[in-house]
């Protein structure tokens, strides 16, 4: 008896699980589901935090961070502002951020990049804490309600009871919505909408604003129709548009020289008389016409309210608050500082976020250097698994910030213990998933957070055989349901799971799980787990530790005398898809949509099957071999490399075959999630080994590691023939080409050029910086570089500063690739002055002298 329970202890450890956290206060309020014309990279949905806190957005690929639901899950990446939605504060998801910004140009708010595959018709959308918990907010929308392919957006009517499902939504009030912002959306034919609550109790009766939270548009109003503006007489909510721009806390001088400042964002003057402010105090001040000459805030325009008129004094020190309200008192806006507040500095929003600036600029545009917060990083001590009672070291010191040369710590580990230090230990008494979140504040009193779980587990030798529940079911009622053995992305998504069939919860205490004899470590439940009556529990890699491979494998549940309770085997596993369990005909199918914590459906129009034979590896001579009916399959293609690794972001190359270097047919993306890949250069030739998939409706092939690419050779490619611009059509997407025009913009990062009627934007490869082109405005350049195409508009991306040349005009027009070479020059410079020269040699005096003068009259005061 005691060998068999030391038998049974030494295959016991614990798992890690998530602890309870609060609902977000998060809902949807707008819905690009059908653009006009194609939907690729269009699509985009916009959150608003209609709660008095702030929420904070995990972001990332952890089991802990949030997860986009269109049918599936779906990982957020921060693209531009925080991660923190403060109250009364909207967030933008785009499929692809780097479209979405630039048909955005003017929004400065906080962009999310995900992936949204949102149905033409109807479907459900929302936002889950982590990858296993339910959805904290959904919305099911349907086409009926509008939005369908017209140009508008779906938009909510009312930013109120978010937990009413009867809420209305409609086609936006201005063409392509109101990203950042709201306004009510103009009024849709109901005759044939869907009722929200499917109670049949929708009407046509769409909730209006409150009468003080509205403007009539009249004549003269700039008030239109249908065509993105609104028409006269239409009862408008503008109080959203309003807001806070800049606050002087501390002039220069007498504190009576205090002002507030709000702006008015929206093409309609506003009256704001009964608009109201407050401090962190009770005071509040309502915006009179006896204390200004008029109260009218014109479009676009600024209006100050000097503390003479307000009597609101604002702290110079311990920090204060403002708060904006609407007629009748509606809480519409807040900012706070903390700390103390410079001497004739503003508190000001610059570039969508506030900062102090010493550039005032009242009646005017935001403008001058903001101090940077800081960057919070921070590591935990290596190690495949943490236990109970174990010292871990946690280092902050990778923290920085450009500004400061002190910060200040602030560790919660999550068990309701916190530190300050930059380095510190940390030990759990209790086993579980902790979430450790970090801070780290600057000296101008801004703060940046990171957080990371952690899963703690018992030691095998703690764990008791008392802690085991008998075994009084069958193999039917406790089984393997589903698992995503190759995700798309990293593989650290990977997740298996489990079903309860019976009446009764089930402990797993002691149960395994683990893959291939000879792979992972199994990983052991503790007693802490739990699967309720018909139920599922979802095990994430990062809890397991268990690494699934791709090409095949097995999955096994063990009991817990480490016996075989179930094995499932697979074979090329597609990606993306989930491996799943149909109980009714008792097969295993690949689904390309997978149901983690829910019932599997096995509706082939929901739900296509992965049909036919997957595809043997066989050496590809043709990139274009590569095709769509070969996803999931792994395959070996030879090709030469036309964009290097690093050159358009950090995880793809493109390779073409050898006669399609210099001309049309596209070239095959290899993609590889970490972006590691061996050092390549334009012209070698290499053998890539990979699975098939797909992106944007085109294949790629997506690797492992480095050691999937042999190189073969290295051959000079030929440089492509030289097209004109108004010549650039879809069919060169992804192909390397020549064009020649005359620079008329040239920004940080891109230039543009003219040809003629034609246009087309240069945007620079990681590598290339825009001094090393010295490029002048109306110089008349050759570029060669990669052609690809984003929501039809043609981007020319350049891989190398060697691909721009300069050409000589002899009678006005371009020089053409067939004449003489030495008419090419390189680079594009703007013409020297002939003063230059003179100018350096007149600066050596003048230097020599400001040094003489720092000797002589500064540096001996130190000595």
């Amino acid at each position: 008896m005691r060998k068999a329970i030391y038998f049974i202890v030494v295959f016991l450890c614990t798992p890690a699980f998530a602890i309870a956290q609060v609902v977000p206060t998060l809902g949807f309020t707008e819905i690009m589901y059908d653009s006009d014309g194609s939907d690729s990279g269009k699509e985009w949905v916009e959150v608003f935090n209609y709660g008095t806190d702030p929420v904070i957005v995990v972001a990332g690929s952890a089991a802990g961070a949030y997860r986009f639901f269109d049918g599936s899950l779906h990982t957020l990446q921060l693209v531009q502002g925080t991660t923190t939605i403060q109250a009364n504060e909207f967030a933008i998801f785009a499929d692809n951020a780097e479209t979405w910004l630039a048909a955005h140009l003017q929004y400065t708010g906080i962009l999310f990049d995900t992936v949204l595959s949102l149905k033409n018709t109807s479907s459900t959308i929302g936002l889950s804490l982590t990858r296993t918990d339910p959805l904290f907010t959904s919305v099911s929308y349907d086409a009926s309600w509008g939005g369908n392919g017209n140009g508008y957006t779906l938009e909510r009517a009312h930013l109120e009871q978010f937990s009413d499902l009867t809420v209305s939504w409609s086609d936006s009030a201005v063409l392509g919505g109101t990203p950042g912002s709201w306004m009510p959306p103009r009024e849709h034919d109901t005759a044939s909408s869907t009722d929200p609550s499917g109670d049949d109790t929708s009407t046509d009766d769409t909730p209006l604003p409150p009468p003080d939270d509205s403007h009539d548009v009249s004549e003269g109003d700039n008030g239109a129709g249908h065509d993105g503006e609104i028409s006269a007489g239409t009862s408008v909510e503008v109080s959203y548009f309003i807001h806070l721009s800049e606050i002087l806390p501390n002039p220069k001088g007498s504190d009576s020289g205090e002002w507030v400042e709000l702006y008015n964002e929206s093409p309609f003057t506003i009256d704001l008389a009964g608009w109201q402010l407050q401090d962190a105090t009770s005071r509040v001040y309502t915006i009179s016409e006896a204390d200004f000459s008029t109260t009218d805030i014109q479009p676009l325009g600024y209006f100050q309210i000097p503390r003479e008129a307000s009597d609101i004094a604002l702290n110079n020190t311990g920090g204060d608050s403002l708060i904006v309200y609407a007629p009748g008192g509606d809480f519409r806006e807040r900012t706070d500082y903390t700390g103390s507040a410079k001497e004739d500095a503003a508190w000001a929003l610059i570039g969508g976020q506030w900062r102090w600036t010493t550039d005032l600029t009242p009646g005017k545009a935001n403008i001058g250097s903001v101090d940077q917060k800081p960057v919070a990083s921070f590591t935990i001590e290596e190690s495949e698994r943490y236990y109970i009672g174990e010292s871990i070291t946690f280092d902050g010191s990778a923290s920085s910030d450009i500004e400061s040369k002190q910060l200040q710590y602030f560790w919660d580990f999550g068990d309701d213990t916190t530190d300050d230090e930059q380095i510190t230990t940390h030990s759990y008494d209790g086993a579980g998933e902790y979430e450790v979140a970090f801070s780290v504040t600057d000296e101008a009193g801004q703060t940046t957070s990171a957080s990371h779980l952690i899963h703690i587990e018992i030691p095998v030798e703690q764990m008791t055989l008392g802690e085991i529940a008998p075994i009084t079911f069958s193999p039917g009622v406790l089984f393997i349901t589903e698992a995503v053995p190759n995700p798309d992305g990293s593989d650290d998504a990977e997740w298996i799971e489990l079903k309860n069939a019976s009446d009764h919860d089930i402990m797993l205490t002691g149960w395994q799980l683990d893959d291939s004899e000879g792979g992972s470590a199994p990983y052991v439940f503790s007693e802490t787990v739990v699967i309720p009556v018909h139920s599922y529990l979802v095990v994430g890699r990062e809890a397991s530790k268990l690494s699934l491979n791709n090409d095949s494998d097995m999955i096994r549940l063990l009991t817990p005398l480490g016996q075989e309770w179930q094995t499932v085997s697979y074979e090329k596993a597609p990606s993306g898809y989930s491996y799943a369990y149909d109980e009714i005909n008792q097969e295993w199918l690949w689904l390309t949509t997978p149901t983690p914590g829910a019932i599997t459906t096995f509706d082939d129009a929901e739900f296509p099957r992965v049909l036919g034979t997957i595809y043997e590896a066989s050496v590809l001579e043709d990139v274009t071999l590569v095709t769509e009916e070969m996803q999931g399959s792994l395959v070996a293609v030879r090709g030469f490399v036309i964009v290097p690794p690093h050159t358009i972001g950090s995880q793809k190359l493109y390779i073409a075959s050898a006669g399609d270097v210099a001309s049309s047919p596209a070239a095959l993306e290899i993609y590889q999630y970490r972006g590691d890949f061996p050092g390549l250069a334009r012209g070698d030739r290499i053998e890539v080994t990979g699975e098939v998939s797909m992106v944007q409706g085109r294949p790629r092939v997506k690797i492992s590691n480095a050691h999937d690419i042999v190189f073969l050779e290295h051959s000079q490619l030929e440089t492509p023939e030289t097209m004109s611009i108004i010549d650039i059509s879809e069919e060169f997407d992804r192909s390397l080409v020549t064009i020649q025009g005359t620079v008329d913009r040239v920004n940080k990062k891109s230039f543009s050029l003219n040809e003629g009627d034609g246009r087309i934007t240069v945007y620079l490869g990681d590598g290339v910086a825009m001094g090393d082109l010295h490029l002048a405005k109306d110089a008349q350049v050759s570029v060669a570089g990669f052609l690809q195409y984003q929501s039809g508009t043609p981007r020319l991306r350049l891989i190398d500063s060697d691909d721009v040349a300069a050409i000589k005009v002899s009678d006005g027009s371009l020089q053409s690739d067939g004449q003489a070479q030495e008419q090419i020059e390189k680079p594009a410079v703007a013409a020297e002055s002939p003063l230059r020269p003179w100018l350096y040699a007149a600066t050596l005096p003048i230097t020599a002298s400001i040094g003489w003068i720092i000797k002589k009259f500064f540096l001996t005061k130190f000595q």
